[in-house]
């Protein structure tokens, strides 16, 4: 029997359940009639990538209270994911809602929505001067230095090392910026750094392909052609239904003077992807 409480719905969204989840919260929003009910509808909607969906549940949330910013946070975060409709249009109305929001109530995750939807319009001033203003209204928030650093990467690499090393310093685990700061160490030709990284990042998610590509990249460049070879192997274990897995360790094989095992890993490649 379906046990019909928060507790039961959070079980099921954290347990990647989202259809139960949302089954549960609509059973709560009905029953109660409140905006937070419906706004957890809607994010769980979103989750499912039913964008309509999503929407009108913010939208009836805003029915109850027009003034209850995170249901136009929400609904502007919502438009910055959504794919059903044109990408400027899009963006367009994440700012407008955001807009809405930080004027009902300033926070700092409304603010570096709204820099990155500034960001993918190419406003970069905007967007920059929207992450300071997050960090100035909490400089403990590392969303929005994580945003300046991935905007500053091009232009002021050093500058945004900075960044990513403070956001880390508020949260240890993020995998993001430990991903992103293990890359730039390795354009800068600091190895041993951009592998501390890059293992700290499989520290906090140990099947991330990604991570383990770049790991293994890194090693293959600092001349460990044991350890990069194991890691290559262990992405194609792990995933071995994704060709990047085979392409990449093909690619290095080759790359290596090693063309027999090259080919030979290009044709362990899953049938479906040739």
């Amino acid at each position: 029997m379906m046990e019909w409480s928060e507790e039961a719905g959070d079980k099921a969204e954290e347990a990647g359940d989202f259809e139960t989840a949302l089954r549960i919260y609509r059973h709560l929003s009905e029953k109660h009639k409140t905006p937070s009910y419906l706004v957890h509808c809607g994010r769980l909607a979103g989750k499912l990538r039913r964008w309509e969906e999503a929407e009108q549940e913010f939208l009836a949330a805003l029915k109850l209270d027009s003034d209850f910013a995170l249901t136009m946070l929400a609904l502007g975060a919502l438009h910055l994911e959504r794919t059903d409709k044109e990408h400027v249009q899009n963006l367009e109305d994440a700012v407008f809602w955001l807009k809405r929001s930080l004027k009902a109530e300033r926070s700092a995750a409304g603010l570096t929505f709204l820099g990155v939807a500034y960001w993918e319009m190419g406003r970069f001033e905007d967007a920059e001067r929207a992450f300071a203003d997050a960090l100035a209204f909490d400089p403990q928030y590392e969303e929005a230095y994580f945003n300046l650093a991935l905007l500053s990467l091009e232009r002021d690499p050093e500058r945004a090392t900075g960044f990513l090393e403070q956001a880390i310093g508020l949260d240890p685990n993020y995998m993001d910026a430990h991903q992103e700061l293990g890359k730039a160490y390795q354009r800068q030709g600091d190895l041993l750094k951009a592998e501390y990284h890059f293992r700290r990042c499989l520290e906090i998610d140990s099947i991330d392909m990604y991570s383990r590509l770049y790991l293994a990249n890194c090693l293959a460049v600092a001349g460990k052609q044991e350890e990069a070879d194991k890691e290559y192997e262990r992405v194609i274990e792990l995933h071995p239904e994704a060709e990047q897995s085979y392409m990449f360790f093909g690619n290095y094989l080759e790359a290596t003077g090693r063309m027999k095992e090259a080919n030979e890993i290009r044709q362990r490649r899953p049938k479906c992807n040739r």
